[in-house]
């Protein structure tokens, strides 16, 4: 009998299965959080008035802490999908292996989970709201991807010009 009561589901808890839409939709909104609040954590970083290179200690603290939160969060989150598909979770540290971890992740987000029960548990019925969610995602990541890309493309260059100017001389010194 399938136990589909998402009541009993601890999300952050490694325990328990993610279909694939379930896994997008909870990774989309890791993601949105993980954006926010590190922008407006880099800002404060460097929100100083005497030097624009000193660092806001307490800042940094939350900065590496939101960071360290993600990391583990994002790992739950892959154990919970390699249990779906039946695998232990210790096949996460695949992520690891810089081009393993491509293969890896093609693998997590487009192998179909387990239907029925296994060892890790019942199937975990995904709720509409993550359904939309994932759906969302997969839409917009590519038209953002081709967005950022043009606007790359279309934005004026930096001036790497290596001659040196002098205040007070006209004169060009040559590298």
């Amino acid at each position: 009998m399938k136990n589909n009561n998402l009541s009993k589901d601890a999300l952050l808890h490694p325990s328990g299965r993610f279909g694939r839409l379930s896994l997008i939709a909870w990774l989309t909104i890791l993601a949105i959080i993980l954006c926010s609040l590190n922008l407006y954590i880099s800002f404060q970083m460097l929100n100083t008035n005497e030097d624009f290179n000193q660092i806001e200690p307490l800042a940094f603290f939350l900065w590496a802490t939101l960071h360290i939160s993600c990391i583990y969060t994002f790992f739950i989150f892959i154990i919970r999908r390699l249990h779906d598909l039946n695998r232990s979770g210790w096949w996460s540290v695949l992520i690891l292996i810089p081009i393993v971890q491509v293969l890896f992740l093609f693998l997590i987000f487009v192998a179909p989970g387990s239907f029925h029960d296994n060892h890790y548990g019942s199937s975990r019925l995904t709720p509409v709201w993550e359904k939309t969610v994932a759906l969302v995602s997969i839409i917009c990541t590519p038209i953002l991807t081709l967005v950022v890309i043009y606007i790359l493309a279309v934005s004026p260059k930096l001036n790497t010009d290596p001659q040196i100017k002098f205040e007070g001389s006209h004169h060009m010194m040559p590298p």
